[in-house]
């Protein structure tokens, strides 16, 4: 999703809600999770405390080592359901990860870009979540 694909990303309501299942209660809880890691990156957006910027940080790496855990488990499943989707839903993964992995550099060299991680997050979450992974909600779903 580009940047002006979204009117503002605190507009979007950050709360689990049963039309998010994908009818799988392990990637329904990853789901739920990244959805958490979403509303409080967006809450940390305007704090400017050392405390806001650390709790920065860490939400960077939960989120960054959480997408991994999530993303090797819904591969898998895709992959083992033979999902005619599976190729560009590697893709959008990647570049998720790339993009987390370039805004983890930059905090790390002291320029924490709160407001293109919350957007990031935010586009993330409406448009692969809601977007490509409901597309995939049959190969997803608990058989």
């Amino acid at each position: 999703m580009g940047r002006n694909s979204l009117a503002h990303t605190r507009d979007i309501k950050y709360e689990w809600c049963e039309s998010y299942s994908v009818g799988n209660p392990i990637i329904d809880r990853q789901h739920a999770k990244l959805l958490t890691l979403c509303a409080e990156a967006v809450q940390c957006e305007d704090a400017s405390s050392s405390d806001g910027r650390e709790k920065f940080h860490t939400i960077l790496h939960e989120m960054a080592v959480y997408a991994k855990e999530h993303f090797a488990a819904e591969e898998a499943l895709l992959r083992t359901r033979n999902c005619p989707m599976l190729s560009g839903h590697l893709d959008e993964h990647t570049h998720f990860q790339i993009a987390l992995s370039d805004l983890l550099f930059s905090a790390m060299q002291g320029n924490l870009d709160r407001v293109r991680l919350s957007q990031h997050l935010s586009e993330w979450w409406v448009g692969h979540i809601l977007g490509s992974d409901m597309a995939c909600k049959l190969y997803l779903a608990d058989m």
